[in-house]
């Protein structure tokens, strides 16, 4: 899911039982590949290199881990390093502000700090286009390497999207059949859309309908409210994305990130008959 434009202040919401009834594709298809072919590397390049910097500065010990990154930086003074050097699209930079966010918080539960990390390619193809710009679907590898030498795998796939003026997008890669789409961000069968719809009932107050959506964790109203009331306060613009390099099975992990980057909310959601969404504070 892209950019949202609304005011967060005025949203009518239908009940959680009509709202599950709604038949919306949770999927967008892309446009043909572009004409003459296009090169994905600059993109594929960039994306790894964003990675690499977020978990040098975020999860892995030493000065030495970033080279973009300053030591020490904020989340906020990362993503504004990182957009200097790469020139970053909006959506990118909530990407990189989502992933700074669930960085920290892994670093903050894991009880050893890891030595090193490394992003790597192991594939890019151009699958086609969207408004005007290619996109590509990458495959990647991130390898944290432990104290001790222990290494730890994960595979991810992407979506990405670029112009002359740098990477524009970044989703979750999505089939429907052998077409590889991308999320849409409607409906209760997209990872985003269940989120934007969770954000909605926060905001008309339906604590019991959040309670049901997300099987009974989210119950604290005094917590609910606190969240309504930072997204409220958030108006014009904010994105639901999903992070592709935390999806675990079953289960997508998607922020809320609103103007000026900020991390309003962290989501796991999981999709199909036993739907949930819970909704976890980021601060």
């Amino acid at each position: 899911m892209g950019l949202r434009r609304t005011s967060m202040a005025c949203v009518a919401v239908l009940s959680l039982a009509a709202l599950a009834g709604c038949a919306n594709s949770p999927t967008t298809a892309l446009g043909p590949e572009p004409t003459p072919a296009v090169d994905p590397d600059g993109a594929t390049a960039d994306l790894q290199t964003l990675l690499t910097e977020l978990y040098g500065a975020f999860l892995v010990s030493g000065d030495d881990a970033t080279t973009i990154i300053s030591a020490g930086a904020t989340p906020t003074v990362a993503v504004a390093e990182l957009d200097q050097a790469l020139e970053l699209g909006d959506q990118v930079e909530a990407f990189a502000a989502a992933t700074s966010a669930e960085l920290v918080r892994l670093a903050t539960q894991s009880p050893t700090t890891p030595t090193g990390v490394s992003v790597e390619i192991t594939g890019t193809t151009v699958v086609g286009e969207e408004n005007s710009r290619p996109v590509a679907a990458v495959d990647l590898i991130t390898t944290i390497t432990q104290r001790g030498g222990a290494t730890r795998e994960a595979e991810a796939e992407f979506l990405i999207g670029w112009g002359d003026d740098g990477l524009t997008a970044v989703w979750a890669l999505a089939r429907d059949g052998t077409d590889i789409v991308r999320d849409s961000g409607i409906g209760l069968n997209s990872p985003t859309g269940a989120v934007d719809r969770f954000l909605r009932l926060a905001l008309n107050e339906e604590w019991e309908a959040l309670e049901q959506l997300s099987g009974g964790v989210n119950a604290s109203d005094t917590e609910l409210a606190v969240f309504a009331s930072v997204a409220r306060a958030t108006t014009g613009r904010y994105h639901v994305l999903e992070l592709p390099q935390e999806r675990a099975g079953s289960t997508h992990v998607v922020y809320l990130v609103g103007e000026s980057n900020q991390v309003i909310g962290r989501f796991e959601v999981v999709l199909g008959r036993d739907l949930r969404v819970v909704y976890f504070p980021t601060t």
